[in-house]
């Protein structure tokens, strides 16, 4: 299965003969918990070799369209070390929002109780970024050029 990036680096790791290693935990899934209970993952959680937190990469619910102050780091969501059924979806949120989900032998985690505030740390800093003339100038600039052969791909 291709599974973006990673396998992009894997695979010009061996065209190119270059020793590497493949980190052994399989990512997580980081978001909310909806009203009506569902599972609304919105951030990839990747790990280190020692199992350790490295990165979330908020790939479902960007930066650019969070709002001020929102808390989307609610839950981790992952297989549990034995899992005998693993199923990744996406599923459409209330909002119409992509987010992905895992079903089968999962368990759920506070992402606060574990990892603190980082999100608050990261929202700080987003109010920060906004002020700034540049990120509005970002914003323009990506707008236009996302929309600029919009007509033609429809």
């Amino acid at each position: 299965m291709i599974l973006g990036d990673k396998d992009t680096f894997r695979f010009a790791w061996i065209a190119l003969k270059i020793d590497f290693y493949m980190v052994e935990y399989y990512p997580d899934s980081c978001g909310i918990i909806s009203d009506n209970g569902d599972f609304y993952g919105n951030t990839i959680v990747q790990y280190n070799s020692d199992g350790e937190l490295f990165f979330l990469h908020k790939n479902l619910l960007k930066w650019d369209i969070t709002h001020d102050n929102e808390i989307t780091w609610q839950k981790i969501k992952s297989f549990t070390h034995d899992a005998q059924i693993q199923q990744t979806i996406f599923v459409k949120n209330d909002t119409g929002l992509i987010s992905l989900d895992f079903v089968g032998d999962v368990e759920l985690m506070d992402f606060r109780d574990n990892y603190g505030t980082i999100e608050d740390i990261c929202n700080t800093h987003l109010r920060y970024l906004r002020n700034l003339p540049e990120f509005y100038h970002f914003l323009l600039f990506s707008h236009f050029a996302e929309r600029r052969y919009l007509n033609e791909r429809n």
